[in-house]
């Protein structure tokens, strides 16, 4: 006997002399609602099923029963064993009722009418399919068997131990039990897949789904538990509380002792009763996690325990069956009680609680002077926030705080077929902003760079610290690599709690990607760059690639597979670079520029360096390399469709040589074991080819982004870039990504049009949609270059005289006669230099586009005319650039 009483918030009767027990009481929500809003669902042996949602009452008003709470109360023509509540329904999210008969299984579904009268909404329960059964039921078990999502099976307990199984409308297979006398409770564990029940001997035993699935009925084979307990006594009831999806209790009701064991079968602990319990409910409290049970015993108390301590004793109304807890408009942890004559009670534990609701104040009238103040106020302080000097002396805040060295080493080391180079990350933070908390160090590159570790994390720093990443090519592809640079961004949180982040950027040496070889005496693709810098031999930008196959003017580079040559002319300070591939050229363009200012620099701190360049844009490379692209995701879309399809018919299949093992009297397999197997091959077949598709796609992608990035480098090295220059970078990004959704020529062609629409352009595609997705290359052509004429005319604009421009003067003959054997074929000085010269001059960047009128968008048979033009230049072509600039 306790002291303390349950409080009583609402209570009714369900009928007269119908009879309830345990699996009566079903607490849950119907339709839509799922968990969000509980209903308490009571099925009686008499074959009633009655639907309650009790309402809150207004503030002055005691709570009590209403005719309204009672939704639904529907007759049925068998007792009612057991109410589950779960998605049974193929091709629906929504909750519906599933109620056990002797005979049968039956599913309905909540449906609310809308009232037109004061009454408001009509609710019924309206029935949708059946299972009848071979054998009399004793309880049933709902669950997402066998790891499923979205949808819940069934599985019915007869009274000779036999489980049939049903797929929502679907019979699957049936299953006895071994060491079956009388049937006990049964319970389903999703987080290990498997049934849990106490047999005859007294033990609790575990049976996974899928060894029920694979047993067939043949008794010579004994089905054999997952593990097995042997707790001394009958189990009242069973029931599963997961604290995590890898952590999972199973509560276990004895006659004499409450048990709690773990999914794998050990005991975590367990308490002896000095009283008969009657039922019981495990839950979690929130957001501590604990574990508690409450306990209804014989003589009508309500015990809470929190594992083995007795935290709460309450007397209780009535003598409970069944137990379970409700969250009803709002409230948490109601406590629903159901006794055998039909009582049904939701209780509450402590003092009463206060039903009062604040009224909603009515809205005062807007004053707008006060709202153009504060809406004045607050815009100045958004852009104070904003302004660029506050997130400047933030960085500066971060840099007093904490300093950052990153070093990588200048000499890689081999491992295997590739090289790699340790980078060295220093923290040093300083003594009065010390302890700096939760810092993290991410080291980021540009594939197919990898860095391993790619991140660091220290819980607090104090002193100085290091930590260290190796950088690695991935697939030792080093022709696809277009940029050496890494960034190190650290984030921390400071002792006063202010989060920051600093970030470190540094140049990873060239000998990790190329090593020194003969240079080319011919190539397809050539680059010159003329500097502002003195006379510099390669000898001095370069020392670590001196060779005795080059000379102080020329040196090759070998990239992967690739040759770079790159030529010094004696007495200017022009460069040219020149390969049969552009893979390598852009990541040999920016080293080299990269190279000369920090050589200049050495010597004048506040020195600056120009480079420019006229050499015209490899947009025959670029289309190439967005068409291959291309070509590979409709390749990876095809072979991800056929997977799917033989998926799909491997499972159906299997369907069918299941359904015909499962008869007692074996059926002709009628070939189709020999069609699964063919099925298994086409799929393993599917999944290499698909492997290999992805392999070439990741490579068209490193193709892809190292033409896109020598296009950037070259328009930035114009002699006046544009200002569209920055936008185009960022409109088609040279870190190319895709998704099944979406890819990066999807990306970049919405970006491209942008574009074109600010400066009030017409899209040349005005038979495209622009919702569609982009997967024909004449389109990305036609955007590309529409883009181009827009940058192009904004040097017109920005009062630059292309038609003045003059062609770099060429490298005189005598001046490289020294080293004639090992220059190019292809660098020797035309015969005509006068053709050359107008060649050179229609070959710049976007040539004859920029006499366009601003006004009109050029036709698409023009653009295509230029396209030849803006070719890079071939050492087969006549009157070249090649033929004035070198010898």
């Amino acid at each position: 006997m306790s002291l303390f009483k349950a409080r009583e918030w609402w209570s009714t009767s369900c009928g007269q002399e119908e009879g309830f027990d345990q699996a009566s009481l079903c607490v849950s929500g119907l339709g839509n609602s799922g968990n969000e809003m509980s209903m308490i669902i009571i099925g009686s042996h008499a074959g009633t099923v009655r639907v309650f949602c009790p309402n809150l009452p207004p503030a002055s008003e005691a709570p009590s029963y209403k005719p309204s709470d009672l939704l639904i109360e529907m007759n049925l023509p068998h007792p009612v064993l057991q109410l589950h509540v779960g998605r049974f329904i193929s091709g629906s999210q929504q909750f519906h009722l599933a109620v056990l008969h002797p005979r049968s299984v039956a599913i309905y579904s909540l449906v609310i009418r809308g009232g037109n009268t004061e009454h408001g909404e009509q609710s019924a329960l309206v029935f949708v399919y059946e299972h009848q059964l071979r054998r009399s039921a004793y309880s049933l078990v709902v669950g997402p068997f066998g790891g499923v999502r979205g949808r819940d099976f069934l599985c019915v307990q007869a009274l000779d131990g036999t489980l049939s199984f049903y797929e929502q409308e679907s019979f699957v297979f049936t299953r006895q039990l071994p060491n079956f006398l009388l049937p006990g409770p049964l319970i389903f564990i999703p987080s290990t897949d498997a049934f849990l029940t106490c047999n005859s001997h007294l033990h609790i035993e575990s049976y996974r789904y899928q060894v029920l699935a694979d047993t067939s009925e043949d008794n010579s084979k004994q089905l054999i538990p997952d593990w097995s307990l042997n707790i001394g006594e009958s189990a009242l009831d069973i029931a599963c509380v997961a604290h995590s999806t890898s952590e999972v209790d199973i509560i276990v009701l004895g006659e004499h002792n409450l048990f709690c064991l773990r999914d794998h079968g050990t005991l975590k602990f367990m308490c002896r009763f000095e009283f008969h319990p009657r039922c019981f409910f495990p839950y979690l409290t929130v957001p501590e996690g604990l574990l508690m049970v409450l306990i209804a015993t014989d003589t009508g108390t309500l015990l809470v325990q929190n594992n083995t301590t007795l935290r709460w004793s309450a007397q209780l109304p009535i003598s409970p069956v069944a137990i379970s807890r409700a969250s009803l408009q709002g409230m948490d942890g109601v406590i629903v009680l159901l006794s055998e004559t039909g009582e049904l009670q939701c209780c509450y534990l402590g003092t009463e609680p206060s039903l009062f609701v604040a009224p909603s104040i009515e809205p005062k009238p807007i004053d707008y002077q006060e709202a153009e103040k504060e809406l004045n106020y607050l815009g100045t302080v958004i852009r104070a926030f904003n302004d660029s000097s506050s997130v400047l002396l933030a960085n500066t805040a971060a840099e007093r705080e904490l300093s950052i060295s990153v070093k990588p080493s200048q000499h890689p080391e081999s491992r295997g077929e590739s090289e790699v180079c340790f980078v060295a990350v220093n923290l040093s933070p300083h003594s009065a902003h010390a302890p700096l908390t939760k810092v993290q160090v991410t080291v980021v590159t540009r594939s197919p760079l990898v860095a391993e570790p790619p991140s660091h994390s220290i819980a607090s720093l104090s002193e100085g610290y290091q930590v260290a990443s190796y950088i690695t090519v991935k697939g030792a592809a080093s022709e696809f690599v277009c940029s050496l640079e890494v960034s190190v961004i650290v984030s921390y949180i400071t002792a006063s709690g202010i989060p920051r982040i600093l970030t470190s950027n540094c140049q990873l040496p060239l000998r990790l990607v190329a090593h020194p070889c003969n240079p080319a005496k011919e190539a397809e693709i050539k680059i010159t760059l003329n500097t502002s810098t003195p006379e510099m031999s390669l000898t001095e930008i370069f020392p670590e690639f001196n060779s005795a196959n080059g000379g102080p003017n020329i040196l090759g580079f070998l990239v992967g597979s690739k040759v770079v040559t790159v030529i010094a002319a004696k007495t200017s300070t022009r460069y040219r670079l020149q390969s049969d591939s552009i893979l390598p050229l852009a990541l040999l363009v920016k080293h080299l520029i990269f190279r000369l200012e920090r050589i200049l620099k050495s010597v004048e701190p506040k020195a600056s360096i120009k480079v420019t360049s006229s050499s015209p844009l490899p947009l025959d490379h670029l289309f190439s390399a967005i068409d291959s692209h291309l070509t590979c995701r409709k390749h990876v879309a095809d072979l991800k469709e056929e997977l799917g399809q033989l998926s799909v018919q491997f499972r159906a299949i299997e369907r069918r040589l299941l359904t015909k093992m499962k008869d007692k009297k074996p059926a002709p397999l009628n070939q189709l074991d020999t069609l699964l197997n063919a099925t298994q091959v086409e799929i393993i077949s599917a999944s290499h080819r698909l492997e290999q598709t992805l392999q070439d796609l990741e490579n068209s992608q490193w193709v892809l982004g190292c033409a896109v990035e020598l296009i950037h480098v070259l328009l930035q090295l114009s002699e006046n870039p544009s200002k569209y220059t920055k936008t185009f970078y960022f409109a088609m990004s040279p870190e190319v990504i895709d998704s099944d959704e979406q890819g990066w020529e999807d990306i970049t062609y919405a970006s491209l049009k942008h574009i074109l629409n600010t400066n009030k352009k017409q899209d040349p595609l005005t038979l495209s949609s622009s919702n569609d997705p982009v997967i024909d290359i004449t389109n990305m052509k036609k955007i590309i270059t529409s883009v181009l004429d827009v940058i192009s005319k904004s040097y017109s604009t920005s009062g630059i005289d292309i038609e003045a421009r003059k062609p770099i003067s060429p490298i005189h003959e005598s001046e490289e006669a020294e080293e004639e054997p090992t220059v190019p074929i292809g660098s020797r000085l035309a015969e005509n230099r006068g053709l050359s010269a107008k060649a050179t001059h229609q070959n710049k960047l976007l040539p004859g586009r920029l006499n366009a009128s601003a006004g009109l968008m050029p036709d698409t048979s023009h653009i295509e005319g230029n396209l030849s033009k803006l070719a890079v230049s071939s050492p087969t072509q006549n009157n070249s650039e090649d033929d004035i600039l070198w010898i």
